[in-house]
């Protein structure tokens, strides 16, 4: 079957009231992938499916934290306009520079990120246009790539971000080019030639070569100096995502998103925090259970490695000063009163708190930990306890959760799935002629191989991107491609100038983005369930039967019928009491005689254990089941 294509009659035409999304017939769970700016495209493709389905468990990691946590809070606020609401949120970062504005650094390490956006607008190819203007196109699309860097965007971008430095330092750099020259010039000049000559033959690129290296020079120390001395101080992060010490008048990301969240759940600014706890309880107005999950990805740098959120209770302590420099006083209020009152406050050491269990975790503090831009956005401080008694916590840095799982569409994964778990990749134009959908959207019917598309790497720069990226992505990409996960994923390719790193990306720019989510909302929308479910039915039992069945002399053998009869003592880790046992042995025959019986029925059909029922055109590649830490 060919990959599914898009429909024409856009459901986005109906009209955005309440009662479009008042009583979806059907439910589904949604993952989303980070990419900084390219988590525009997620509201127009959630507002899509929110007709037709309530979202039940809802997860994503950076920037699709952002998507997922306005995701959530809309389905909780469902009933009094959330998704309606959502709307105008998608309508508001398409128009201007909204989403620029939601970057704000400090005034200390404001020079850094003028630079970043200073060098991401000169490096782009200018688009055709008519007259001079197209002229002045042609010609500097022509220059080669470094010279226009170093002679143009480089100089352009730190006179933009440290003018001061940069004009003192070229001033000083002319009037000692100068001087060298006219020293030049003296000790090099015959008397019998033109002296005023040959000094203007030579003080011209000297001065020009003074003045250039004294400019770089200054600029360089200067922000390397903001980078390796207040960016620390800032844990790490040019903006804390907070509108305070920003000088700015309009929010800032996360206290733009707290406002956004509060909205979107009908609950007023005012009031506690949207809490994973009041997602889960979650009730339709019959009563009837309509909890929703909400998991998201952070990555802890001081651990080595990616830890699922909402964290496990009594895992961590936090400093109320250090959330303080991140989260808007309503999260960090609540935070702290949640802390004292939970069972371990008194237990915690002085200055510390312990993060309170998952319920009572904020949505905006699972999102903030996800989306911690490396760098772009301060990382969060929490604390392991000390090992001993007496001995400090530990400070333990959390960052973005892209860097360790940039997809994670194994959440809420079920063997034996009864509704969808639908994912939204975005991913690179394919190299041109490696696929005939390059640079479209598109869905893999059930039975459709999908591979990650070929990336075109013809530079270092694009080489050393390439490395990045596999090291980020490649658990994610190959578990992608197995059937039963592929078909219910949805490809969106990103051009070069979307989405990303680009944070003053143009209003046609924003706009490709957000059609292709309605392009991607589309294709999810025609997704056929029992096609999937067949497939993953296949899939599941192949694996599950091999498995099983190969535990066959284990489960045959006395071995551990015996360890659990015998009454390990209290020494055993994870001991269990003799009521436990004993419950365990009845459970262990039950196994053994299943075995029994799936080898006596393939032993009748083929004559001997071959165990290869299900596996027989079992769909491709296979599948592993193995036991795996959460996350």
């Amino acid at each position: 079957m060919e990959a599914r294509t898009l429909v024409t009659d856009r459901i986005s035409s109906q009209t955005d009231t309440a009662a479009a999304f008042a009583a979806p017939s059907l439910q589904c769970d949604v993952v989303m992938k980070g990419g900084i700016t390219s988590g525009i495209v997620y509201p127009p493709l959630v507002l899509e499916l929110a007709r037709r389905y309530r979202f039940r468990a809802i997860g994503g990691t950076s920037a699709g934290a952002i998507a997922a946590a306005v995701t959530a809070a809309a389905e909780y606020g469902r009933e009094a306009d959330g998704f309606t609401k959502l709307k105008a949120v998608n309508e508001w970062l398409a128009g201007g520079t909204h989403l620029l504005d939601l970057f704000q650094p400090t005034r200390a390490t404001r020079p850094l990120l003028q630079v970043m956006l200073a060098l991401e607008r000169g490096g782009r190819v200018l688009p055709p246009a008519a007259g001079l203007r197209g002229l002045a196109a042609r010609l500097w699309n022509a220059l080669p790539a470094w010279l226009r860097l170093w002679f143009f965007v480089i100089p352009a971008a730190f006179r933009e971000a440290v003018p001061v430095p940069f004009w003192t330092a070229t001033v000083l750099g002319t009037i000692i080019g100068g001087a060298i020259d006219v020293v030049l010039a003296r000790g090099l000049v015959d008397a019998s030639h033109p002296q005023l000559r040959t000094t203007v033959a030579i003080l011209l690129p000297v001065m020009f070569i003074g003045s250039y290296l004294g400019s770089m020079g200054a600029s360089v120390w200067r922000l390397w100096s903001i980078l390796s001395k207040d960016v620390p101080a800032q844990d790490f992060g040019i903006c804390t995502g907070l509108t305070a010490g920003s000088g700015r008048s309009t929010d800032a990301l996360t206290d733009w998103l707290h406002a956004r969240i509060q909205a979107l759940a009908g609950l007023a600014p005012e009031a506690p925090p949207l809490t994973v706890g009041m997602l889960r309880a979650k009730r339709a107005a019959d009563g009837s259970d309509i909890g929703i999950t909400l998991n998201m990805v952070t990555t802890s740098l001081s651990l080595g490695r990616s830890i699922v959120l909402p964290i496990e209770h009594g895992a961590f302590l936090f400093r109320e000063d250090d959330m303080r420099r991140i989260f808007p006083a309503p999260i960090v209020t609540h935070l702290v009163s949640a802390a004292r009152a939970s069972a371990a406050a008194g237990s915690a050491p002085a200055g510390y708190l312990p993060l309170p269990e998952p319920d009572a975790i904020p949505v905006l503090m699972l999102a903030r930990m996800s989306l911690s831009f490396p760098v772009l956005l301060s990382a969060v401080a929490l604390y392991a306890p000390g090992r001993a008694p007496g001995e400090a916590p530990q400070r333990v840095w959390f960052s973005d959760g892209g860097i360790t799982s940039n997809f994670p569409i194994h959440f809420f994964d079920s063997w034996l799935p009864s509704r969808p778990t639908f994912g939204v990749n975005l991913t690179t134009p394919a190299a041109e002629g490696s696929s005939p959908r390059a640079g479209s959207v598109f869905l893999p019917a059930a039975a459709e191989p999908s591979e990650p598309p070929v990336t075109a790497i013809a530079t270092l720069p694009q080489f050393l991107g390439a490395i990045w990226d596999t090291t980020q992505n490649f658990h994610d990409n190959t578990l992608a491609a197995l059937p039963g996960y592929r078909e219910r994923i949805v490809q969106i390719p990103l051009a070069g100038d979307e989405g990303g790193l680009n944070l003053a990306m143009g209003p046609d720019a924003i706009r490709r983005i957000i059609e292709k989510g309605d392009a991607a909302a589309d294709l999810l929308l025609g997704f056929d369930l029992e096609h999937h479910q067949w497939v993953r039915f296949l899939s599941f039992m192949a694996q599950f039967e091999q498995r099983v069945t190969r535990m066959g002399d284990v489960i045959h053998s006395a071995h551990y019928e015996a360890l659990i009869a015998s009454g390990v003592d209290e020494h055993f880790p994870y001991y269990r009491d003799a009521a436990w046992r004993a419950e365990a042995l009845e459970r262990l025959a039950l196994l053994r005689a299943y075995v029994a019986q799936v080898e006596a029925r393939e032993h009748g059909q083929t004559g001997t254990a071959s165990n290869a029922f299900f596996s027989l055109d079992a769909p491709q590649p296979e599948g592993v089941l193995r036991v795996t830490p959460r996350g």
